[in-house]
């Protein structure tokens, strides 16, 4: 970019996501798809997101960690949540969880999610197409 390029003041990041298909079993999924283990912590996430927006004078307010195809989405968000009050991740200011809307027991799992974060769980994402296990081709 050219010396002229405006940049945005503020800005908050509406969605990434955070891989360590190694120590999650409930990443199960990506790792197979994957063809081995992947990661996107959020120490990478400092390094490659905020770091450079706030060295361009961005104010960084904050993101969204959007779910990553989990084969537990309350799993996932308590993983997102234990990262954050431990402090590696304290810019995540809300989840949108993983949740199989077409559950028989929908309503207690979407219960579960809000009391496992219940200040960040906003939202919730189900990617229809990618139903079932990777190698049975779901």
């Amino acid at each position: 970019m050219s010396s002229t390029t405006k940049y945005p003041k503020e800005v908050v990041d509406p969605h990434h996501h955070f891989i360590d298909t190694a120590n999650n079993p409930f990443q199960s999924f990506l790792r197979s798809a994957a063809g081995g283990d992947v990661s996107s912590l959020p120490e990478d996430y400092s390094r490659d997101v905020i770091e450079p927006i706030t060295s361009k004078g961005v104010r960084f307010h904050g993101s969204v960690h959007v779910e990553a195809m989990p084969d537990d989405g309350s799993d996932e968000v308590a993983w997102v949540e234990e990262m954050s009050a431990g402090g590696r991740c304290p810019y995540v200011r809300a989840i949108v969880a993983s949740c199989d809307l077409t559950r028989d027991d929908v309503g207690e799992e979407l219960d579960r999610l809000v009391r496992t974060s219940p200040t960040k769980v906003r939202g919730i994402r189900w990617i229809l197409d990618c139903v079932g296990r990777f190698d049975e081709g779901g």
